[in-house]
């Protein structure tokens, strides 16, 4: 059978088995020029076009890739969801950069703000691109750059913070510190990605596939955290408490795998019982400060930035700067010796 895709709304409508190709195709010319918007004053009037921020958004949703990772693809959906929520009764067509500001500057910190200008921009550059307006007003809205809540992992406070950690969650620190992993991957690599003397991950979040070398230091750290429990993850630890099946998380495949929000769980609780000490206005670090620390400490150690770059994964050097913000630079050495004959100052 056939099917067509309504070009507002991105949702697919069954034409039934019987209907031919020739029959398929007549009726979705026939839909495309009445569901085409053409902004003209009769039309608008008439409400023969339908301009309002909820159908662009799904016509956005429609023209987004589908190979994008499944985390990425859910903050997404989830944020445009919002602003369709919001916004959606607005003519997208007529929303200048003044109301799009106001609605900004009403959300709840510098961080949402970035991320919704962001959504915006995307928004209406899908507005130009199908000739529902000119311009994008979101482009030239204020770039904010938020301040980092979290206060910085520190190399002290890493050693404190892993003195009160259970062994599997020390194991978990030390590789996110060697390999600047994200939690995710952390928690779902396993002993059949090593290969030899490398490591093969392909990243949740990017779906970037990292082919790390084991040196010494990551040898030592896989080794630690083989142990006498058979688990097929090297992050692993047995359940507090044996439960039914019926009761077990539904994501999980084994019952020694370490769930994402347990770590993070467990990372936490092991903070507040190291007594780490946190500024004023900052709240505690998070496991994923761990990557940040590592991050620093490679460049501090005299890797480059576009080393760093390459093993953490990231798309673009700034992203990787980004990180090392909050810590101190390494110190440079120089030379000095300029000759000044027999004088002197």
């Amino acid at each position: 059978g056939y099917r067509y895709k309504h070009p507002l709304t991105g949702k697919y409508h069954y034409l039934g088995k019987s209907v031919t190709r020739a029959d398929a195709i007549a009726a979705a010319e026939q839909l495309n020029s009445r569901f085409a918007c053409t902004n003209s004053l009769a039309d608008r009037v008439s409400g023969g076009a339908d301009w309002s921020m909820r159908n662009l958004v799904a016509l956005h949703l429609s023209s987004l890739s589908s190979d994008e990772a499944p985390k990425t693809k859910a903050d997404r959906e989830w944020e445009l969801g919002k602003l369709s929520r919001k916004l959606g009764s607005a003519d997208a067509s007529e929303l200048n950069t003044h109301a799009l500001a106001i609605y900004l500057r009403g959300l709840s910190s510098d961080h949402v703000r970035k991320r919704y200008r962001m959504r915006l921009v995307e928004l209406f550059d899908t507005a130009v691109q199908n000739g529902w307006r000119e311009n994008n007003p979101a482009r030239v809205l204020p770039v904010y750059k938020p301040k980092t809540q979290r206060q910085r992992l520190t190399a002290d406070g890493f050693e404190l913070i892993r003195a009160t950690a259970a062994p599997w969650l020390q194991h978990a620190m030390d590789l996110a510190l060697q390999t600047l992993q994200r939690r995710d991957d952390i928690v779902k690599l396993k002993w059949s990605q090593i290969e030899s003397d490398v490591l093969k991950i392909e990243q949740g979040k990017t779906g970037r596939r990292l082919a790390i070398h084991i040196g010494k230091d990551l040898r030592e750290v896989l080794q630690r955290c083989r142990d006498n429990i058979a688990s097929p993850f090297v992050i692993h630890r047995l359940p507090e408490k044996s439960r039914p099946s019926r009761m077990r998380a539904l994501q999980r495949t084994h019952h020694t795998e370490v769930l994402p929000e347990q770590l993070t769980r467990a990372f936490s609780h092991a903070v507040k019982r190291s007594g780490l000490s946190v500024a004023a206005g900052r709240s505690h670090p998070t496991f994923h400060e761990i990557r940040s620390l590592g991050i620093s400490l490679y460049h501090q150690s005299g890797w480059s930035v576009a080393q760093v770059q390459a093993l953490a994964g990231h798309a673009d050097e700034a992203m990787t700067r980004h990180y090392m913000e909050g810590h101190e630079a390494p110190w440079q050495p120089v030379e000095s010796g300029l000759q000044l004959g027999r004088k002197r100052y």
